[in-house]
């Protein structure tokens, strides 16, 4: 039964939240519970009756007129889109690839910084410098290819049956532990990677150690990004697969970078970074723009996620 209450939760999330809306809803919570106790009764298994009841209830333009609802479903703008299980877990799927080749690119950006650090020949170091940003520039690229074929998810209310939903919502919530040890993770091991590039630089002699520190220092900083990135895009699929960031709710503006924007976020980053560093040479200094990043995303995301409720509060 609660599959069914799910489902009916988001047929009409998109619906404006008046009085009239706020009974049909109601009725057909009524009608559907009612439904699934006579199926139950019959002796069918209870995916059965959650089957067969969202086939009877399940399209709210077929139901609109005799729930008194027609003006408010014809007034949104935008239908909402229909996915089917299969294509919500190969968008699941695109949507973790993508994530992996965007961090992967921010990696190998740093990487291509530490080899022109290291190597001492300024043309082989300079060429292979470019080899890894062109290397990550195209992981940027190809992230990006892959996740245009669903563009028409943005901006509109999914729907899922019943089931798969009520699947992907526990799977959002077992996930939980493991998305607040990538974010936490990450921001730690991009400012120990920064303290250890600072350090680097601070040393006046040179070895073995001073250049583990600057290249380890910076390879860190990379690593922290794609932790960001890889659990930043997980979550904000899954977030749109539940219709946690509804794109109608009047919340959504005001969704936490972490949801929206981790990977424009340190992918501006890493530019301004390396713009800075190579326009001024001081590499001892730049290395700065990481900690405050850092330390700037988490006080956003926490800013942004503790308004959040009192905005909920308000609907």
């Amino acid at each position: 039964m609660d599959a069914i209450t799910t489902y009916i939760e988001q047929m009409f999330r998109a619906l404006p939240h008046t009085g009239e809306v706020r009974r049909a809803k109601a009725e057909l919570l009524a009608m559907s519970e009612d439904r699934y106790h006579e199926l139950r009764a019959e002796g069918l298994s209870e995916n059965e009756a959650v089957g067969r009841v969202i086939t009877q209830f399940g399209n709210l333009d077929e139901l609109a007129d005799d729930l008194g609802i027609r003006t408010e479903l014809d007034g949104v703008g935008d239908p909402a889109i229909a996915l089917s299980a299969s294509d919500a877990e190969n968008y699941l799927r695109v949507s973790g690839r993508a994530a992996t080749l965007v961090g992967s690119g921010i990696v190998a950006i740093m990487a291509g910084i530490v080899i022109r650090l290291l190597i001492t020949e300024y043309a082989l170091g300079l060429g292979l410098f470019f080899v890894f940003v062109a290397a990550g520039v195209g992981a940027f690229v190809t992230a990006g290819m892959m996740l245009s074929q669903y563009s028409q998810l943005e901006d509109r209310v999914l729907h899922l049956d019943g089931v798969t939903l009520a699947g992907y919502q526990r799977l959002r919530q077992q996930e939980q532990g493991t998305f607040t040890a990538l974010i936490v993770g990450g921001i730690v091991t991009i400012i120990l990677g920064a303290a250890a590039n600072a350090v680097g630089w601070s040393l006046e002699e040179s070895g073995a150690l001073v250049d583990a520190l600057r290249a380890g220092g910076l390879l860190g900083i990379g690593l922290g990004v794609f932790l960001l990135i890889r659990g930043g895009m997980r979550r904000t699929a899954l977030d749109r697969l539940t219709s946690q960031d509804d794109p109608t709710s009047p919340t959504s503006a005001d969704d936490s970078p972490i949801a929206r924007w981790s990977s424009p976020y340190w992918i501006l980053v890493v530019i301004i970074f390396l713009a800075w560093s190579f326009l001024t040479g001081d590499w001892g200094i730049t290395w700065i723009v990481w900690p405050i990043a850092g330390l700037l995303y988490a006080l956003l995301s926490a800013v942004l996620n503790a308004a959040r409720p009192r905005e909920d509060a308000r609907r």
